[in-house]
């Protein structure tokens, strides 16, 4: 049998997939955003009054986790918005994109 991942990689998917397990060690930062995010609710709780964000719970909250700080500090409703936005900026992009004709990004 060919093993495909080392130890510290099996580790990581496990981690993945059940982050109760060992919540306290490997699977701390997993489980500090699953609880950011449910404590947004539905409306947040306000951008900068996010507890976990603000109070570190979330180490690199500004780079790994930005879903989590989003959903915390503007909930359910603003993670809707931020999705709705981030779709139509990008579906635009496309738009123009196919309309390009030409190696320099000139559209003619």
């Amino acid at each position: 049998m060919v093993i495909l991942f080392k130890d510290y990689q099996k580790a990581r998917v496990q981690n993945f997939f059940n982050p109760g397990a060992n919540a306290k060690e490997s699977g701390y930062n997993i489980s500090q955003a699953i609880i950011a995010v449910g404590s947004g609710g539905l409306t947040g709780k306000g951008v900068g009054f996010g507890s976990q964000s603000q109070l570190k719970f979330l180490p690199e909250a500004q780079t790994d986790f930005i879903f989590a700080v989003v959903a915390e500090e503007l909930g359910f409703l603003g993670i809707i918005l931020v999705t709705h936005f981030l779709f139509h900026f990008f579906s635009r992009c496309f738009l123009v994109l196919k309309k390009i004709n030409n190696d320099f990004g000139i559209i003619s």
